[in-house]
């Protein structure tokens, strides 16, 4: 009995530790069930945050790209209103009035109404006389010889616009605005309790000639609460415009040879010729404002009071601007504007023989007392307006004479008008003034009045002594650089007064300043045409005057209805002791057979030698011969004494 209820115990501990062994197995795979549950919803909110942060961060990336576009089309639609983009907009540099901008009447400042100057008026110096000059501004008193062409500056460019500058105001403008945009999006799309926090942003923007390439490092972190969602490093694009080729050849290559080159004229002609011609003490040239010869540019200008130039210039709207900022914009141009101040006209350095007196004292004009060509004050006043402005007043003593823009003034009548300052004994001074109406450019002109006793020679060119450059005495003192005409020649073969010449010669510096030494001929070119009395008296003196400026040996009409033949001399006539003319006015007769006909008289293929060996005027002692009758100009034979028929 007792044996049976152990037994019975035992099997009922075994049933019991099978039931706990169960429970225990089924909480085990229950706990590593739920365990697994738990790792894989963890994992699936972490790719879900990972994804979550991706998103987002592609999603900020196309905004901010898609707002720089979008700020980049209104950057470029607010410089073009001003020319610049000023500081409180977003640029680089301040407007200052009538400095570096100027407020157009009835226009918001704010909305482009203040238009960048892109060339100032001369900035003010201690010497105003140094206008035009590049060197020597302030090397009183020897500075600025100017004259045309040489190379100047016509005004100031201390704000000069470059493609630099261009680039530095939209990049300036392009960090201003995409700050407050990208903050924005982040509030709004992703937590409003976001926290932002960024680095230096760095914008590049590179003009290229097929558009605008824009980089851009944005560093940016975003948390909220306790979660990091991501940052935002370095992405770029381009802009697809035809910005750059547009504003290099209608702003920026204009502006620099407008400041620097009087030939330079800022027109639509220009413009729509992309060249223009550039003149410099080595010659001409032809200067090509840009590569883009094809860009259809408009440009209109108008003038303010003060002289201020405002240049408008179109093109196509949808060349230009790729996106919509939103604003109101063009409906079919785009504008862009710039401003030019008014320039003064450059006067020329008026000189003749400058130099320094036994003391020390310089001068710029050498008169001779006296002298028929050194005797006066004869100035050319030769000036250039940069901006194309109309020159209409000369001066000369500041505000006393009123002149042409050539004269001669004796010294007396100079003294007369109390124009001359004395600096010393033989120096005085006197002001010659050139204006547009505005603004003007003078030279005090500082002259030295020479006597006979005068150690130097004013070396002037005969036919222009408004200048000249001192010579010892005993130099040569003038070199022909352009042949003089004439009849000048003076050999057997060739006697002088006949026959048109060039003459290219020297001569030596004489005596009391003046260049009346000996004259040597260098060269003679014959030219083959009878000389002119009217045009050269002093040297065309022995030719019958029908024949002025006609081929030797030459059949004239004379303006009677009458005709001539150049005969005699060379072929161009004659006068006699009485200065009357010597000329056939009769018939030609030829003398000698040929096959040369009478209306082959004047065919320059036949030297002069063989129409004198060959006939003759007048029938006298030349019965049987063929002739011609001048008159009639009918062939005939002589028949008679002077008789041609």
């Amino acid at each position: 009995m007792g044996k049976k209820r152990g037994f019975a115990n035992s099997s009922a501990q075994i049933t019991l530790f099978m039931i706990l062994g169960i429970v225990l197995l089924f909480i085990t795979i229950f706990f590593i069930m739920l365990t697994t549950s738990l790792q894989k919803d963890q994992l699936k909110e972490e790719q879900e945050k990972v994804f979550t942060a991706a998103f987002y961060k592609e999603g900020l990336r196309l905004f901010v790209e898609d707002a720089l576009k979008d700020e980049l089309s209104a950057g470029l639609l607010l410089m073009g209103k001003q020319g610049r983009i000023w500081k409180e907009q977003g640029g680089v540099l301040e407007c200052v009035s009538d400095v570096n901008c100027i407020t157009l009447p009835d226009e918001d400042p704010a909305l482009g109404g203040r238009v960048f100057i892109g060339i100032q008026e001369p900035e003010t110096t201690q010497y105003p006389e140094s206008y035009p000059c590049v060197t020597n501004k302030e090397d009183f008193p020897a500075f600025c010889t100017y004259s045309y062409p040489n190379t100047a500056q016509f005004g100031s460019r201390r704000y000069a616009l470059t493609k630099r500058t261009v680039e530095n105001d939209l990049e300036s403008f392009l960090v201003s605005e995409v700050k407050s945009e990208v903050e924005s999006f982040i509030h709004d799309k992703v937590s409003r309790d976001a926290a932002i926090t960024s680095g230096d942003i760095v914008i590049n923007v590179e003009l290229l000639n097929g558009g605008i390439a824009v980089s851009v490092e944005y560093p940016l972190y975003v948390t909220s609460g306790t979660s990091d969602f991501f940052t935002l490093s370095e992405f770029d694009f381009f802009y697809d415009t035809d910005f750059t080729k547009f504003v290099t050849k209608a702003i920026l290559n204009p502006l620099r040879w407008d400041w620097s080159s009087v030939d330079f004229e800022y027109t639509p002609d220009t413009l729509n010729a992309n060249s223009f011609t550039y003149r410099s003490e080595n010659g001409e040239s032809e200067i090509a404002l840009s590569l883009f010869p094809e860009l259809d540019i408009q440009m209109e200008t108008y003038t303010l009071d003060d002289g201020t130039d405002i240049f408008t210039f179109t093109y196509p709207l949808e060349g230009i601007i790729q996106t919509d900022p939103g604003e109101t914009i063009p409906e079919e141009n785009y504008l862009f504007r710039i401003a030019r101040e008014n320039r003064p006209p450059a006067l020329d350095y008026i000189n003749r023989c400058p130099g320094t007196d036994v003391h020390g004292n310089p001068y710029d004009y050498l008169v001779i007392e006296n002298d028929a060509s050194l005797g006066d004050v004869k100035i050319k006043m030769e000036a250039n307006d940069p901006d194309e402005d109309i020159l209409n007043i000369f001066e000369i003593g500041g505000e006393g004479i009123l002149v042409e823009d050539s004269f001669t003034l004796s010294l007396d009548e100079l003294r007369l008008a109390q124009t001359l300052n004395p600096i010393t004994d033989n120096i005085f001074e006197t002001i010659a003034l050139v204006s547009d109406g505005l603004a003007q450019d003078s030279q005090t002109v500082r002259i030295k009045v020479g006597g006979p006793e005068e150690s130097i020679c004013c070396a002037a060119d005969p036919n222009d002594n408004t200048k000249g450059n001192a010579v010892n005495p005993n130099e040569i003192c003038f070199v022909s650089k352009d042949p003089v005409q004439g009849c000048f020649s003076n050999t057997p073969e060739i006697p002088p007064g006949y026959l048109l010449q060039n003459k290219q010669f020297t001569i030596q510096c004489g005596t009391g300043g003046s260049c009346n030494g000996v004259e040597e001929i260098i060269s003679l070119a014959p030219l083959n045409m009878c000389g002119d009395s009217v045009k050269f008296p002093d040297s065309c003196t022995k030719l019958a005057g029908a024949c002025n400026n006609q081929k030797p040996w030459s059949i004239v009409n004379n303006e009677d209805g009458t005709r001539s033949w150049c005969n005699g001399i060379l072929g161009c006539g004659g006068k006699d002791d009485r200065e009357n003319d010597v000329i056939c006015t009769t018939e030609i007769v030829r003398i000698i057979l040929s096959d040369i006909e009478f209306n082959k008289i004047n065919n320059q293929d036949y030297p002069a030698s063989t129409i004198r060996s060959l006939f003759k005027c007048g029938c006298e002692r030349a019965s049987g011969l063929p002739c011609l009758n001048l008159q009639t100009m009918v062939p005939g034979t002589c028949i008679a004494e002077n008789t041609c028929e």
